[in-house]
């Protein structure tokens, strides 16, 4: 087996990959397309990233409690396997506030438009409905910036 082949492809899968998050099962299987004689074991390949400086492993929450959860997480598009990521592709603070702030921003686009359209419709409910949503916004975006000030600082 050939450690410094496996570190290499995963190192180029990890660049490219369009999320910076990949679960290790599907890298894995990935990798045993290219290297199907040099693979390790799935959990050989788990410990060799654990261990690796480059590559940050992420554990799903636990679920055995409540194993309905983990549909419910699949579905909303969180990871319930673990995954990887290239530390260098790990954004910093600023750049997850950024992300964040801009995020509320385009929501605060689209709830403009929206209240724009319901009070064209003269639709009272809809129009008190997306008035809370934009309270709730303006809220969340102070949070944010007032977190990223005091990250700053």
């Amino acid at each position: 087996m050939n450690f410094e082949d496996i570190e290499q492809k995963t190192l180029l899968y990890l660049q490219q990959a369009n999320n910076p998050l990949v679960r290790i099962d599907v890298l894995h299987q990935h990798l045993s397309n290219d290297l199907p004689k040099d693979l390790m074991s799935l959990q050989d390949f788990l410990e060799f990233l654990n261990q690796h400086e480059l590559f940050r492993v992420i554990n799903p929450l636990p679920m055995e409690e409540n194993p309905g959860m983990k549909d419910v997480f699949d579905e909303a598009g969180f990871a319930s396997e673990p995954c990887v990521l290239l530390d260098t592709r790990i954004p910093t603070s600023e750049q997850t506030y950024g992300m964040m702030l801009s995020q509320l921003s385009t929501l605060n686009n689209a709830l403009g438009l929206a209240m724009r359209e319901a009070r064209d419709n003269n639709d009272t409910a809809r129009v008190h409905a997306i008035k809370m949503a934009i309270e709730r916004s303006v809220k969340l975006n102070e949070r944010v910036e007032a977190a990223l000030r005091a990250d700053l600082n």
